[in-house]
């Protein structure tokens, strides 16, 4: 049977991939790289990286799952190093890389966008959904995908640092609001995504590294739209 299908103009073997937060470092794309996955996805990453939160940050059993990691990730330099081996495993396993950004600024996500460009990653997930960053008085900050005019800046600024060498996607929120599809200018991205768990049935059926890994990343292609009318 052909599972093949095509997301952001791009075609994958299976019409499956991990969640961003399950893989960061060479040794998760190199298990990713045994499982049917289509496309593995890592990060998300940032500019100053980071160790995410302390304690127990992942739960779940065979009906749901819960996660807190607060984005972990060795940062721009640790991606600027390991970035070509990853996608490099990826491709000799028949798979895409994907590469999953996030940041507080514009100047931020432009930064690691570039990062990724440089690397040569197949696309460029621009995150901007993630409800678990906090400040210094460990309040939550907000979450962008729910701002649309910063929504729009971020997305606006990334296309002027890579222009149209990488596709795009947007990851959001279950509950980003219809707003965002006023201020966003659709041409810059080409699939928007969101997160789920594997259901019980699939996930016996496939044989994960580990429970962490055993999310779908949901996505939906977006119509693109002529080159001069992205930036």
């Amino acid at each position: 049977m052909d599972f093949t299908v095509e997301l952001a103009g791009q075609r994958l073997t299976m019409p499956i991939m991990n969640g961003a937060g399950s893989c960061k470092i060479i040794a998760d794309v190199n298990a990713l790289a045994r499982t049917p996955a289509g496309a593995i996805v890592v990060g998300s990453g940032t500019v100053k990286g980071g160790m995410g939160n302390a304690n127990n940050t992942f739960d779940w059993n065979e009906y749901r799952s819960l996660n807190s990691l607060g984005l972990p990730n060795p940062g721009e330099e640790g991606y600027q190093r390991d970035l070509p081996e990853m996608v490099n495993i990826a491709h000799e396993a028949g798979k895409l890389l994907y590469f999953s950004i996030a940041g507080n600024t514009q100047d931020e996500y432009a930064e690691m966008a570039l990062t990724a460009a440089d690397a040569k990653v197949d696309l460029i997930e621009i995150n901007l959904g993630c409800p678990n960053k906090f400040d210094g008085d460990k309040r939550q900050m907000r979450i962008i995908a729910n701002l649309p005019d910063l929504s729009h800046e971020i997305l606006y600024t990334i296309r002027r640092a890579i222009g149209l060498r990488l596709p795009i996607s947007v990851k959001v929120t279950y509950y980003t609001t219809g707003a965002y599809s006023k201020k966003w200018r659709p041409s810059s991205i080409r699939a928007i995504s969101w997160l789920a768990l594997l259901s019980p049935p699939i996930r016996s059926r496939i044989a994960w590294p580990s429970p962490s890994m055993a999310n779908i990343c949901l996505c939906r292609s977006i119509r693109a739209t002529p080159a001069e009318q992205v930036v």
